[in-house]
Formats: structure tokens, C-alpha cells, sequence
């Protein structure tokens, strides 16, 4: 049995795809293909990678030495580092309960420090995120990260453009798009939040600035999620972001 022969016949006993170890490895499914077709053979690294995946020693994959009795290998594939999902879990939580919970005591108390729970508890979100992303693999890690950014850059987006929206027309730092206080003195004096305004910036603040910061956040928040799964997916096919297409008789030749 060829070392071709050993990573097809693991990738199928651990229920994986070409696509699945490709991911997994960091490589293309190209790649993965021409292994098992022995049209190639993968680097050290890889080795290791694949040893650790499937898990077994890297002179099985190699030679075929199969590991002592006093060995026990657990197949990586089912071992997916359930803590690493939990910091995961545990970092997008902290965003949220920090939008929340600073949004619930702004409208209670109109004090913009209550801002600072938000930016406090999203950054130990996002650390949280990083502790958790350090016990995964390079593609683990890939894939891991994929994941918590179209998660929460929803929830990170609105309050950051809560903040900007907010700051430019309330010169306040409120979590949520706020209310405003207009008044209209007889001196024909427009004031917003106690700030002398036109009476064209008035009639922007009312009809305009909540659609505006809607149409923004959704673009702008649907945007991120959509060049992070792409450039994602582009990483672990091994391929450059900005990527041309491919000739006709290159996909022939890789296929």
C-alpha cells in the first residue's frame, strides 16, 4: 500500500471529503486529488498535518508502520477541540450582553458612559476569541475565525456606527441610534440636542439619518460577512483573493 493509498483509504474511514481534508490542511482539493492519485506527494508539513488529522504517527502514513499496542490514537476528525468552540461561543455572548446591557442602562440614565460597558465587554469578547483561536490548528483557526467575524460584525457594527452616527448628530456617544430633543425658539432659533442647527439639517435628522444608518449598517455589515467567506474560502484553496480566472486549459490541466 502506497502512501496515495493510506490518505484515501483514512480520509474515507474518518467520513471526510477531498474538500473537507483540503480544508482541514490548508491546501487546494487539487491538491488533495493528485496525493491520493500519486501525482504528488505532500511536504513534511503536510505529513504532520494529515498524522494529526487522521491520527496516526507519520511513519504510518509514510511506511505503513503501524503504531505500538501501548499506542492509542484518537482520529482527529472527531476530536474538533470542543473548548475552542466555546471560547467562540463565549466571545460572541460577551458582544452581545455588552450591546444589551449598555443599551438598557443608556435608556435608563442618558449617560454616554454607559457606552463604555459595550466597548469594554466586546473587547473582552474579541479577546476571548483569540485565547479560544490558539489551541486550533492553521486551518481550524481559519475556519474558526470565519465564523465569529459573520457573527459579530453585526452585532460590533451597529454599535461602532451607533457611536459615529450619534457623535455626528447628537454630539453624544449613545450605544443605539438615540432620540433627539428639538426645539424651535420664537427668535426662529432651531436647536437639536441644545445645538443651534439649520432648519435643513433638522428635517435631515428626522427623515433621513435613522433610513440612512439602516441601509448603511446592513451594506456595510452584509459586505464584511461576504469578503470574509470569500476570502476564506479563497485562503484554503490556496488561492490569492484577487485570484483571475482561470484559462480553460489550466482547469483542464489541475482538474
Amino acid at each position: 500500500m502506497t502512501i496515495a493509498d493510506r490518505i484515501s483509504e483514512l480520509r474515507r474511514a474518518n467520513d471526510l471529503s477531498q474538500e473537507d481534508l483540503a480544508e482541514k490542511t490548508g491546501v487546494s482539493r487539487q491538491a488533495v486529488s493528485k496525493w491520493e492519485s500519486e501525482q504528488s506527494v505532500p511536504d513534511m508539513y503536510n505529513i504532520v498535518t494529515l498524522s494529526e488529522i487522521f491520527g496516526v504517527t507519520t511513519d504510518y502514513l509514510l511506511k505503513g508502520i503501524e503504531p505500538t499496542a501501548q499506542t492509542t490514537f484518537v482520529p482527529a476528525a472527531k476530536k474538533i477541540y470542543p473548548e475552542a468552540k466555546v471560547f467562540n461561543i463565549v466571545g460572541t455572548t460577551l458582544n452581545a450582553l455588552g450591546l444589551v446591557l449598555s443599551a438598557a442602562l443608556y435608556a435608563f440614565s442618558e449617560d454616554e458612559k454607559m457606552s463604555l460597558i459595550a466597548f469594554v465587554m466586546m473587547t473582552l469578547g474579541i479577546m476571548t476569541f483569540m485565547l479560544g483561536t490558539t489551541k486550533l490548528r492553521e486551518g481550524e483557526q481559519l475556519e474558526n475565525a470565519c465564523k465569529f467575524i459573520r457573527a459579530n460584525v453585526w452585532i460590533v457594527g451597529f454599535f461602532v456606527l451607533s457611536l459615529a452616527l450619534n457623535a455626528f448628530l447628537h454630539a453624544t456617544l449613545a450605544p443605539y441610534p438615540a432620540d433627539f430633543y428639538i426645539s424651535h425658539s420664537t427668535d426662529d432659533v432651531w436647536t437639536i440636542n441644545g445645538n443651534v442647527c439649520s432648519e435643513g439639517f433638522i428635517h435631515f435628522a428626522l427623515d433621513v439619518s435613522l433610513p440612512l444608518f439602516i441601509i448603511v449598517y446592513t451594506v456595510l455589515c452584509a459586505a464584511v460577512t461576504y469578503i470574509t467567506t470569500l476570502a476564506c474560502k479563497r485562503k484554503q484553496q490556496g488561492r490569492p483573493f484577487f485570484a483571475k480566472k482561470a484559462s480553460a486549459a489550466k482547469r483542464a490541466e489541475e482538474n
